[in-house]
């Protein structure tokens, strides 16, 4: 029972955290109103309430959720005569009416931005939202909103999200969006300015060098600025714009991207964008010695694409050529480097309509034609030569592409050889004349059979499964009439024999009876069954007529209806009586 009521505490006492609003765990919950002045700390330094760290030993300021709003003064203040790193951890936001990150320049150091967390900056007047010696970006996100970020020498960025907004800030106060006298160098990350001036300015004041003043080398850049999205120098200053990206460089809104103040412009590489009638660069009057290269565009990938192309093209739809055909058509060579894109988009163009390229359809008609050759009855065909044709048929398969008019072909020719190759079942045809016929051996007679079949000498005479030479029998007409000559009969056992004429379409069967010759039969051998009569066919043809009668047979007959009768007439007289 007791650990019952210690479970149920645990579980109430969860519930209730659950139930806490949120902020009771948040990192921060104190808002800091004055200057944190780093440049005065000589150790470690921390309050948790705020959310802040100084570490001496690495000289690392960590913020993580800090809320600072400062009114007139600095939010925070830095040293510069050693690399200070500002890590973000969550949601930060300093605001203030002034700079909101000052870095004093006391020495070369560069204020580090790393971390994952986003570093939220509000100068609410006209000064910048960061003023340094160097910069360097690294890592996590940084959104400047007000005035300019600034540095007397160098701005670098390697890597994050850089966000700069003065598009809020009147012409009288810092508008450009990354201001350096000395370089603004972006080799990775993504860059997003929105200016009421100049994107990114390299002035090159009181800093000659580096002479390149904007190097862009990596990354990916959005720039909407209302008068350049770069420049470059001044009239005093020479400064060099290079761009050698594999990135992207967007100008957005701006109607000129780079503006040549004082210096050259080299474009080796880069996705440039600019919007339908602005333009790409100006040269400014005084800058008589600038020049400007810019590299041809890489066809490589548009030569790939069209060396996909399948040499016969006939094989495939008339629609689908013709969008290939657009696509190539729609190739413009010899663009510069700054329509990259257009030119990737050719290529890009031409594989899609490689992938769309549809096959034509297979001829079905020779199959088409041997169905029809399929006999409407198929009941008069062995089942066995009817199955071979159903295979054939089941086999076709609906569908298959010009590439496969051979395997289409083959279905039309397995039909049509099923279809030549079915067998008719056997007619049995019947035996009208001489069936069971009886010879005689040393009869000196022949033995004639008849069949129901029309005539025809070609057949196959069997007796007893053993074929019959044809000289030892005849084929006449009257149907089809089989007539034995006595040599051969004379050569079979006593006994019944199994007789069978083959036809072309059918066969017939009957039995021969051979007997010995006998006294008796010698007397009735002009009445035997295997007598026969010259008559003359219609044709007047002369032909056998099998006389199949035998007269002893009528006198037996006749002998046993008259003794029939007497014994009827003495049963019906003893009956009376």
């Amino acid at each position: 029972m007791k650990i019952k009521k210690i479970f149920l505490s645990m579980l109430l006492m969860i519930v209730a955290i659950c139930f806490c609003p949120t902020k009771v765990f948040a990192t921060s919950t104190i808002e800091r109103t004055t200057t944190l002045d780093v440049s005065k700390f000589i150790q470690d330094e921390e309050n948790k309430e705020e959310g802040w760290s100084w570490n001496s030993t690495t000289n690392t300021l960590t913020l993580t959720n800090v809320n600072f709003n400062t009114g007139d003064n600095m939010s925070i203040v830095l040293p510069s005569d050693r690399d200070i790193h500002i890590v973000s951890n969550g949601n930060n936001k300093l605001i203030s009416s002034k700079t909101v990150i000052y870095g004093k320049k006391d020495g070369p150091g560069f204020i580090i931005f790393g971390g994952n967390g986003l570093l939220e900056l509000n100068s609410k007047k006209e000064l910048p939202t960061i003023d340094a010696n160097d910069l360097l970006f690294e890592s996590g996100t940084v959104n400047a909103i007000g005035g300019s970020i600034i540095t007397m020498q160098t701005i670098k960025v390697d890597g994050g999200y850089v966000k700069v907004d003065t598009s809020q800030v009147s012409d009288d106060g810092w508008t450009d969006g990354l201001y350096a006298c000395g370089s603004i160098e972006i080799s990775s990350g993504t860059v997003d300015i929105i200016s009421n001036r100049v994107g990114i300015f390299a002035t090159g004041t009181g800093h000659p060098n580096p002479t390149t003043g904007i190097k862009i080398t990596g990354g990916n850049i959005d720039v909407s600025a209302k008068l350049y999205g770069m420049c470059s120098g001044n009239n005093t200053y020479k400064k060099d714009v290079y761009i050698e990206t594999t990135g992207t460089i967007d100008f957005k809104d701006s109607s000129i991207g780079i503006a040549l103040a004082n210096g050259n412009l080299t474009i080796k590489k880069g996705n440039i964008i600019l919007k339908e009638g602005n333009q790409l660069y100006v040269n400014s009057k005084s800058n008589t010695q600038g020049t400007v290269t810019i590299e041809k565009a890489d066809y490589t990938k548009v030569n790939e694409a069209k060396s996909k192309v399948p040499a016969d093209l006939s094989v495939y739809t008339d629609e689908s050529v013709k969008a290939l055909q657009g696509a190539l058509a729609a190739v413009v060579e010899d663009k510069d480097v700054t329509e990259q894109i257009a030119v990737n988009g050719y290529a890009t163009s031409i594989e899609n309509a490689i992938v769309g390229l549809k096959y034509k359809s297979a001829d079905y008609t020779k199959v088409n034609e041997a169905k029809a050759k399929v006999p409407s009855d198929l009941s008069i065909y062995t089942d066995e030569s009817v199955n071979a044709l159903k295979d054939a048929l089941a086999l076709v398969e609906d569908g298959k592409n010009i590439t496969e008019q051979a395997t289409v072909d083959g279905y039309a020719d397995a039909i049509n050889k099923a279809i030549e190759g079915l067998v008719k079942k056997p007619i049995i045809y019947k035996v009208i004349e001489g069936e069971g016929g009886t010879f005689v051996k040393k009869s000196g007679k022949d033995i004639s059979i008849r069949i129901d079949h029309e005539y025809t000498e070609n057949v196959k005479v069997e007796v007893d499964g053993k074929e019959v030479d044809k000289v030892h029998y005849k084929v006449t007409k009257g149907s089809t009439i089989i007539t034995f000559d006595d040599m051969y009969l004379n050569t079979l056992a006593v006994g019944t024999h199994h007789v069978k004429v083959t036809f072309k379409d059918g066969y017939a069967t009957t039995t021969l009876i051979i007997k010995e010759q006998t006294k008796d039969n010698n007397e009735k051998k002009d009445t035997i069954s295997n007598n026969q009569e010259i008559v003359k066919a219609e044709n007047k043809q002369e032909v056998k007529k099998v006389n199949t009668g035998d007269n002893t047979n009528i006198v037996g007959i006749t002998l046993l209806l008259v003794g029939s009768l007497i014994v009827l007439i003495y049963l019906n007289k003893k009956k009376t009586a």
